[in-house]
This record gives C-alpha cells, structure tokens and sequence, in this order.
C-alpha cells in the first residue's frame, strides 16, 4: 500500500557535454555520495553539474521539496557507451523528516551502495512500519539486478575504490589516511618512473 510519508526511486541519467562527463567520472562524484537536484540538473556536494533527469521526476522531487520532505539523491554507477556518452543512476529516497528514523535507514543505504550494493525495495506503508519499529535498521534483503548492458557499454563506476576512500580521508583531514593517501601515490609514480626506465634500458 502506498504511503504519503516517504518515496523512493532508481533513477536513470545522462550526462550531455565535456564539462558534465569530466564532473561525473572525477573523484568528486563517488558512489554512495549524495547529491543535491537543481531543477533537472545533478549537482555533486562541491555543486559541479554530471547530469539531467528527466522532467517529470524533477517536477515530483520539487513537489516533495515544498513538502519540505528531506531529499536524498545517492550515485549508483557510472556508464559509458561507444561514442563518448555517459550515463549512470541515482536512488532517491525523500522522507517526512518528523521521522527521525528514516535517517539511520538511509544511512545504512549508503554504505551498501558504496560498497556496490543495490537494494531492492520500495517504500510503502509496511517499509515505513519496519524502518519506524526497527528505529531505522531494517535493510532490504533483496538486490537490484544487474543493469542491462548492450553491446559497445560498460560499467565504469559502482561502488567506493580505494582510491576514493584515501581522497576522502584526505578532504576529511584525517592524519593517518592522509600520509597513506601520499604513499600510495609516491609509490605509483615510483613504479611508473621505474617502467619507463626500464623500457627505455636506462
């Protein structure tokens, strides 16, 4: 049964031009992050745009926003198609924000998407029941199948990589992943330095 309180949704994008594409395949679009929706235009949280929705899910999403519903837009993966097109997916799960649970839920959705983990749900009475009894613990089973590829498209992006986890533990200033991030990055140019020697017979 369908429920006024809360919506949620997986939501095909594209991402039309240079500027979008270079966004959306940067560091600083991740998956698992969420994003903010300008009218039909995707915005990373450092408010770069990577993509459009279509109208009629911008017009739902304003209508849940003079709700004053809490809005989450989660990265899903990032696409490639031959001839340069990139698209991906986003989850959108809005919530009354008078319950206070659907926090801990979302939460819990993230880190599951940035481990590459699509929940299967939809949100009706009986998931806002469980989420309200569970204080937002209840997780979804079930998993999205995998999306449907044709020839000449590939998936580039679906869950956090290492690399993004030391790029965030770097803007979050955390000493240790911080020195880490560094490391790992003076050995990779090491290793490339020493392949070119190599090649090279120096």
């Amino acid at each position: 049964m369908k429920t006024t309180e809360a919506f949620s949704k997986y939501i095909n994008f594209t991402s039309k031009g240079k500027k979008q594409t270079a966004h959306l395949c940067s560091s600083n679009s991740i998956i698992g992050d969420n994003f903010t929706l300008s009218g039909k235009t995707i915005l990373n949280k450092f408010n770069q745009d990577i993509g459009e929705v279509d109208a009629d899910i911008a017009r739902e999403i304003s209508i849940l926003k003079n709700k004053n519903f809490t809005i989450n837009i989660y990265l899903t993966f990032v696409a490639y198609s031959d001839g340069g097109a990139h698209w991906g997916e986003i989850l959108i799960i809005a919530h009354d924000p008078k319950i206070g649970a659907f926090k801990i839920f979302c939460d819990l959705i993230q880190k599951r998407l940035e481990q590459g983990n699509r929940p299967k749900f939809e949100i009706d009475k009986f998931t806002v029941n469980k989420i309200i009894e569970t204080n937002g613990k209840w997780q979804p089973k079930e998993l999205m199948p995998k999306p449907k590829l044709e020839e000449g498209q590939a998936i580039i992006k679906s869950k956090m990589g290492f690399l993004d986890k030391l790029v965030e533990a770097a803007r979050d200033k955390n000493p240790g992943c911080y020195v880490g991030s560094i490391f790992f990055l003076m050995m990779v140019a090491g290793l490339i330095f020493c392949l070119i020697m190599g090649v090279f017979g120096f």
